[in-house]
């Protein structure tokens, strides 16, 4: 039990703190409590969470020999020892007003007055030791070393509490049963704390131990508020049935807390708990279960990483494939998990969603390789909506998947990772989610941008620009065609007020202003362009903007004289792209506007944004045609962005500049093929998965996604299995040797470019092959379908090209 609390207790203190710190906002703006309750149950709670918080970041920062972990030290340790003090004066203000009320006593008790001074002397004695170091000492490593005189550190405390008792027992039979409870628990369970953290070094029994009777006397105070209200009151009632309705949402919001500290340590999780409880009641919701296991299914999706926190930074944030020693150390978080809440005996259901939600439903998952219906309820339910959630987040490799390909996945691991049941409710959620609003999105509370669905609104009104911007429409090689129109708002200058398109990239489809959402959803401007002509070019190679006046100009520009600035005015927009190049073309009254970009490349994905400034825009129209444009549809600004620059060898070079987007022409395997190559990235390539990927196939004609093609394996020079489609069991080893300097070594290695060998051998019913780039050593074994004679290999990517292909024996 020591060494459990050892372990867990700083993910504890934090817990602690944010349930005192939560109930002390909750005291402050209660209108039930009396004013000179209130004034002490905040200053108790305040006082248990801050020292609680210190406490916490002394430990974190012991032995941390920077100068912020020898402020930050030095800073917590008097802060723990000082606010220590400050929760036992707060306490017996507690005390004085119970004195003069549910005591019945004229005046404050002598001893209560005499605790005053004691908490006078116990401050004097922590700033004095700060200079002396009877309590303690930091040593030059910035530890903390406990002082000749620690003793003394208990005395006024234990002076304070004991005289503090002694009123108490004096008192005791003149005070309710929840304050007798609450108090009586409030001086025991410290003091045996204090006998055990005496005797185990590095424990925080006394602090945990007060914040959690503090947590107690504040459920018991509202308690005993609510019950001595006037029943005649309807309003007074209304409002302790309110506050105990806050009671509960504040440890629902703990719990949350609790929560979001695990998730918000990597920040491609953040949210991810709350999102799968979301996800979770809805699928019990679909499914027909009653509304308390529904509330149950949601609690066991918001505790069910809880594990996490015992998961090292460096392995939570890690951007590469993992290796079998990370993954069973990841595995352990569902043990820790269910560990942490199998104190919470009245809900064993958390504990078996935390324990088992990796289980796979035919029963090849962990921790216990439970199968089918042996799965707890709860647990199956849970799988679903954290797979749901993970495939729709953002990854450090990755953006979110499309929703076509979660759908297709939930199907496929039906009856395999999922039960059948589960998964088909979800896969019924995402066919009605049309406008794939269940996925993972950015705090709505930082700067930047609000954003809006054009599909969803009837108006919407500018201001300053980029205040408000729309969704991002993709633009692919079919023609887009958007109908608006636009007004001057009131008072606003025309010249000055007007929409404007902004092209760009990111992987939400979304724009943003925020330098933290710029970066981690690798946000790119193209160009801005303005419906009277005038643009930027921000990041893209080239811009040509052509101003055509309209055959009938003459009478437009009569029409326009006599119109007024507060009418509509009609615009049509057409947006297309081939490769690399988009083209926009704004219809006005007056003029056609053609705007051709020449983007950095062809990997790049490309969005338009509808903004503006001081106007209006309504009866907004969408139409996205199935019209294929071709090169002739757009002039070529600028050349094509090719990094091949070396001659073709045994096969012909190829370059995808997206995921598969390109493949070189296969090679039949035979015993000792060796593939020889050199591969580079695109410029703009910045995910680790930018590199190229190894395919071993069977096909009639040889060609990939030939005549009936059959994938057995693809797998990314990084050590990714992305293989698609049904296919054997691969057995995929990946070793980073001691040369392997980091993922951003590799991404470096990959821009500039390497030389690739890849080594395969056939024996029988199997292909294996291996190679080693960058400290990488990838090998993987295919089982073949027996009687299968023809086995091939080409060579596919993303975001880069690759060159120079010789196939060698």
């Amino acid at each position: 039990m020591i060494e459990f609390l050892l372990n867990f207790q700083l993910g504890l203190m934090v817990a602690l703190a944010g349930v005192c710190i939560t109930f002390a906002a909750l005291a402050g703006f209660s209108r039930t409590l009396p004013k000179k309750r209130k004034i002490p149950l905040v200053y108790i709670e305040l006082s248990a969470g801050l020292m609680l918080l210190f406490d916490r970041l002394a430990y974190f920062y012991k032995g941390d020999p920077s100068a912020t972990g020898g402020v930050l030290v030095r800073v917590s340790n008097f802060l723990v020892f000082f606010l220590m003090i400050c929760y036992l004066h707060a306490l017996n203000l507690y005390l004085r007003d119970l004195a003069l009320t549910e005591m019945g006593l004229k005046k404050i008790p002598r001893r209560l007055r005499i605790v005053e001074i004691l908490a006078l002397i116990g401050w004097i004695l922590v700033v004095a030791s700060q200079f002396l170091g009877f309590y303690y000492t930091i040593d030059a490593q910035n530890n903390y070393q406990r002082g000749d005189l620690f003793f003394l550190s208990y005395v006024v405390p234990f002076l304070i509490v004991a005289l503090q008792f002694s009123v108490l027992v004096n008192y005791y039979k003149r005070l309710s049963r929840g304050h007798r409870i609450s108090l009586a628990l409030f001086f025991i369970l410290p003091v045996i704390a204090a006998v055990i953290q005496y005797y185990f070094y590095g424990l925080s029994l006394i602090n945990i131990s007060l914040v959690g009777t503090s947590v107690l006397l504040y459920l018991f105070a509202q308690k005993e508020s609510a019950d001595t209200m006037s029943a005649e009151t309807r309003t007074e009632l209304d409002t302790a049935i309110e506050e105990k309705t806050i009671i509960l949402h504040a440890f629902i919001q703990a719990a949350t807390a609790i929560a979001n500290a695990v998730d918000v340590r990597d920040e491609y999780c953040k949210g991810h708990s709350e999102r799968v409880a979301k996800y979770s009641r809805m699928i019990a919701e679909r499914a027909g279960l009653d509304a308390k296991t529904c509330d149950e299914a949601f609690f066991s999706g918001l505790l069910h990483d809880i594990g996490k926190v015992s998961i090292s930074d460096s392995l939570l944030k890690r951007e590469h494939a993992p290796t079998e020693a990370d993954k069973e150390i990841f595995k352990q978080h569902t043990r820790l998990g269910a560990q942490i809440l199998a104190s919470i005996s009245d809900y064993p259901y958390l504990q078996d969603a935390a324990l088992h939600h990796h289980e796979r439903f035919d029963g090849t998952g962990y921790p216990d390789g439970l199968k089918g219906e042996k799965i707890p309820l709860y647990a199956r339910i849970v799988t679903v909506a954290d797979v749901y959630d993970s495939m729709t987040s953002p990854k450090r490799t990755r953006g979110p998947m499309p929703q076509g390909r979660v759908r297709e996945l939930l199907i496929s691991g039906a009856g395999k990772q999922f039960d059948p049941r589960f998964s088909a409710v979800m896969v019924e959620i995402i066919d009605q989610d049309t406008d794939y609003k269940f996925q993972a999105v950015e705090d709505s509370d930082l700067e930047g941008a609000e954003s809006v669905d054009l599909t969803k609104v009837k108006q919407i009104k500018f201001g300053d620009y980029k205040g408000v911007v729309s969704d991002g429409l993709k633009i692919v090689d079919s023609v887009t065609n958007i109908h608006l129109r636009y007004k001057v708002n009131e008072g606003a200058v025309p010249k000055n007020s007007l929409p404007a398109i902004i092209l760009f990239d990111a992987f939400d489809g979304c724009v943003h202003k925020d330098d933290r959402k710029i970066r981690n959803l690798h946000y790119l401007e193209f160009a801005e362009i303005w419906f009277d002509g005038n643009y930027i070019s921000t990041k893209a190679r080239n811009m040509k903007v052509d101003i055509i006046p309209r055959k009938d100009d003459a009478r437009l520009k009569k029409d326009k004289a006599e119109t007024q600035p507060s009418e509509y005015i009609e615009y049509d927009i057409e947006a297309s792209r081939y490769k690399d190049h988009v083209r926009i073309t704004i219809e006005t009254p007056e003029n056609t506007i053609d705007t051709i970009v020449a983007l950095p490349d062809s990997a790049r994905s490309s969005f338009i944004s509808i903004a503006g400034e001081n106007c209006t825009i309504d009866k907004v129209n969408i139409e996205t045609t199935d019209i294929k444009i071709g090169e002739y549809y757009i002039p070529r600004i600028a050349d094509e962005i090719s990094i091949v620059n070396l001659l073709d060898a045994d096969i012909p070079n190829i370059q995808a500049d997206n995921r598969r987007s390109a493949e070189s022409e296969g090679v039949q395997i035979d015993d000792g093929l060796r593939l020889a190559f050199h591969s580079k990235t695109l410029p703009s390539a910045n995910l680790v998965s930018s590199c190229p990927y190894v395919i071993i196939y069977t096909a009639d004609d040889g060609r990939v996604h030939g005549k009936n093609y059959h994938e057995c394996a693809c797998i990314r020079l990084d050590g990714e299995d992305v293989t698609e489609g049904e296919h054997e069991k691969n057995t995929l080893e990946v070793i980073r040797g001691d040369n392997f300097d980091g993922w951003d070594a590799w991404k470096t290695l990959n821009k500039k470019g390497f030389e690739c060998e890849v080594e395969f051998k056939r024996r029988r019913n199997k292909v294996s092959f291996a190679t080693e780039n960058g400290g990488i050593m990838v090998s993987c074994t295919v089982p073949i379908e027996k009687g299968t004679n023809e086995v091939y290999a080409a060579l596919t990517g993303e975001a880069c090209a690759i060159m120079d292909i010789r196939a060698r024996y």
